[in-house]
């Protein structure tokens, strides 16, 4: 006769482990993942004020003062001769910071 397979499974203790070690690795991923929006925010900001930067300067540069308001980059302002304001004006709009609230 021939001898019945011996049925393995795994044990509890197995189980339990492999459990443990996923749920690790789900609070480990969910916590690097969490940081990146506010990260992501943060760096869109930074590029956001460099390019405000450039616009400030080169209004300064043309107009010889800065600008009272940043809408003023995008409007010509009464107080600016037509004749240094560029044609399409210094922005299209003002940018939103990364949280989508607008610069003052």
């Amino acid at each position: 006769m021939k001898k019945a397979a011996k049925a393995r499974g795994f044990t509890l203790l197995e189980m339990m482990v492999v459990v443990l070690i996923i749920g690790i690795v789900a609070a480990v991923v969910t916590a690097s993942v969490g940081e990146k929006p506010g990260e992501a925010r943060a760096r869109l900001t930074r590029v956001a004020i460099a390019k405000l930067k450039g616009e400030l300067q080169l209004f300064k540069a043309d107009q010889n003062r800065y600008p009272e308001t940043l809408e003023d980059l995008v409007r010509r302002p009464a107080y600016i001769d037509l004749r240094n304001w560029p044609e399409q004006g210094y922005l299209e709009e003002v940018p939103l910071d990364g949280w989508g609230r607008r610069f003052h």
